[in-house]
Parts: C-alpha cells; sequence; structure tokens
C-alpha cells in the first residue's frame, strides 16, 4: 500500500483506505493535495508520474481537489491516471495570476470551515493534520500557495495589511496564529458568493431570439433540459426589478449552465445571444454551454463560435424537432438531454 501512495502521492503524512461503496476504488486524504480523492486502485500502480511533478502541476492539482472539497466533494480522479495525462491537466483551472484571487479563495474557505462571525481560527504551521484539527494545509492548497512563505504574504500582507478582512489576535506563538475575520472581511465574502456560479444550481439559463416563431423551439429546449433533471430559466418569463442587463449577468453567474440557440433571421445573427455566451465562459471551462442553432444558418455562425460542438436542428412538416446523431435521427428535447447528461457533472 505504501507503494500504491507513493505512485501518486507526494505528501508523506497521506492517509489511504478502500472506498466502503466499491472495493475497486481507494479513498486517498493528502493535506498536501488539498483533501480526499478517489482512484481506481488498478490506476495507483505502477503510475509514478505525479511524484516527479514539478511544483506548478502540484499546486494546481492540490488547488482543484480543495475547491472541490471546498463544496463537500470529494473529486474521483478514476481517469486521471491513463495514457492521456496532459489532456485531463489541461482541464483543471488554471493557476491564479494575482494576489487578488488567490486572497478571495483564501477568504471564502476560511469562512466555509468557520461560518460563525466573531469566532478566532487558529492555524498551525508545524501541525501537518486533519481538516478539523489543522486547516493550514488545507488553506495552502485552497488558495494555490506554494511554501510557507507564499501563504503567510498572503495572509498578513494581504488579507490582513492591505485588504484588512482579518484581523490578528496573536502571532506564532509556538508555530500557532489566531485570526479573526474583520466586518469588513465578511461584507467581502458576501460580495463573493453573490457572484460565484453555484455548481449545486439546478437552473439552466436559456439564451435565445424572443420572437413569436420561436415559441415552439423554447419549450422543446425546457423539455431536454427537465428530462435531465434541471430547471429552464429564461429572462422574459420572470418576474424582476433590476436593468435586464444587470438581471441576465446574475441569471447566468447563479446558473449550472447556459443553453445558447443562435436562430435568427438570416443575415441578422443573434448578437446579445453571443453576448450572453461570452459571459457565461468568463469564470468557467467551454463546456458551460450547451449549443444549439437551426441547421439553415450553420454557415452564419461567427467563425470563433462554430468551432464548438453545436447541435444543428430542423423541423419537419408535422411541427417536431429533430437532429442527427450519425446516420440516425434524435428528437431535439432527447439530443439536449444527452448532451446535457454526457458534459455537466451532477
Amino acid at each position: 500500500m505504501a507503494n500504491q501512495k507513493k505512485c501518486i502521492i507526494w505528501d508523506t503524512n497521506a492517509s489511504v483506505e478502500f472506498d466502503s461503496r466499491d472495493n475497486d476504488r481507494l479513498i486517498f486524504d493528502s493535506p498536501r493535495a488539498g483533501g480526499k480523492y478517489i482512484v481506481e486502485r488498478q490506476r495507483t500502480i505502477g503510475v509514478s508520474n505525479s511524484w516527479n511533478w514539478k511544483n506548478q502541476k502540484k499546486i494546481r492539482f492540490s488547488g482543484y481537489i480543495a475547491q472541490k472539497n471546498l463544496l463537500d466533494e470529494n473529486p474521483p480522479l478514476l481517469d486521471f491516471f491513463l495514457d492521456d495525462e496532459k489532456k485531463w491537466l489541461k482541464d483543471l483551472p488554471p493557476i491564479p495570476d494575482n494576489s487578488d484571487e488567490k486572497s478571495d479563495l483564501l477568504l471564502k474557505g476560511l469562512a466555509k470551515l468557520y461560518p460563525d462571525e466573531g469566532k478566532i481560527i487558529s492555524l498551525n504551521k508545524n501541525i501537518i493534520s486533519d481538516l478539523k484539527a489543522n486547516p493550514l494545509p488545507f488553506l495552502y492548497a485552497l488558495s494555490y500557495c506554494s511554501n510557507e512563505e507564499d501563504f503567510q504574504y498572503l495572509l498578513l500582507d494581504v488579507l490582513k495589511q492591505e485588504l484588512e478582512y482579518i484581523k490578528i489576535e496573536s502571532n506564532f506563538t509556538g508555530g500557532t496564529i489566531d485570526i479573526k475575520i474583520t466586518p469588513k472581511g465578511w461584507k467581502r465574502i458576501k460580495e463573493i458568493e453573490s457572484t460565484t456560479p453555484n455548481e449545486k444550481s439546478k437552473t439552466v439559463f436559456i439564451a435565445m431570439w424572443f420572437h413569436n416563431s420561436m415559441n415552439a423551439l423554447n419549450e422543446e429546449i425546457k423539455k431536454g433540459i427537465k428530462q435531465a433533471g434541471y430547471e429552464p430559466l429564461r429572462i422574459d418569463e420572470k418576474e424582476y426589478n433590476n436593468k435586464i442587463d444587470d438581471e441576465i449577468l446574475s441569471d447566468i453567474d447563479h446558473s449550472r449552465f447556459v443553453v445558447c440557440d443562435l436562430t435568427s433571421e438570416p443575415g441578422k445573427p443573434r448578437g446579445s445571444v453571443y453576448f450572453e455566451a461570452g459571459y457565461a465562459t468568463k469564470d468557467k471551462s467551454n463546456n458551460c454551454i450547451i449549443w444549439t442553432c437551426d441547421k439553415r444558418l450553420k454557415d452564419e455562425i461567427a467563425f470563433d463560435v462554430g468551432r464548438y460542438n453545436f447541435i444543428f436542428w430542423y423541423k419537419d412538416k408535422n411541427g417536431d424537432f429533430w437532429t442527427k446523431e450519425g446516420n440516425e435521427k434524435i428528437l431535439l428535447k432527447d439530443k439536449i438531454q444527452k448532451r446535457i447528461e454526457g458534459i455537466i457533472k451532477p
């Protein structure tokens, strides 16, 4: 078991156990890697790539695991140790390139672990333990810090001194520092939460042309979304009090993903839908969008967008919507359901 651990963990304090739900899987718990994650047993034997990784790759991998575990999800890395490791790494979130982004991640993590305002938080740099006993290694990973100095800079110079989001109650006595989130810090946390996409949301934002000729298509798209277990939302079908642009952006922020249909009058591309699609990709990977369009308008789609995997549909004389899957045809609503279930992780 020690050899298996070494294969995929660069943390000598990691622990490993069998998954009680599936004996063919192992659950690793690594402070250095940001917490727990699941790997198939056969993937752990004879694989030593991660032990020899360079530091930047380790930081990126750790940050991903920590972010998932902050959402109470032990990420299953079942396909990680296949031949195409580079493809898997490409899909990981990038390392934040500035201290503001890192400080927001750290602040969000502190608030999730210690949600009671006014609570003193003790961090001990000399203890490597589980999350409840000492969250410091987890916070290193969550904020993409490469070492202790990097973390202290983020905590003391950025969060405390520059931003005033935390205050120091006692400073590294015996390796322990006691901190408290300030009222200004809690205000920032609320701002972060109001703009962070909800990965557990069941809402799906639909961006499309608002025209009577599109009503039947709208209902077909809704059926596909509902069949996949999500709730569709279109801006013109809800009550709101803000400016429509602000409301649209807020709805996209709080949706699990977006369906964008680029159907329009010939020669008149849906500029607003392009805008909404662009906004939807600002904090997410491109698979957060399900792209659809009338197949007759295929050549009118903007070049940069046209490279995505569109669902091109057509309408028969009975008013039913269809799309092609290989040499077979499939109802549009069923194809949308299948696409959602294929690319959106529940």
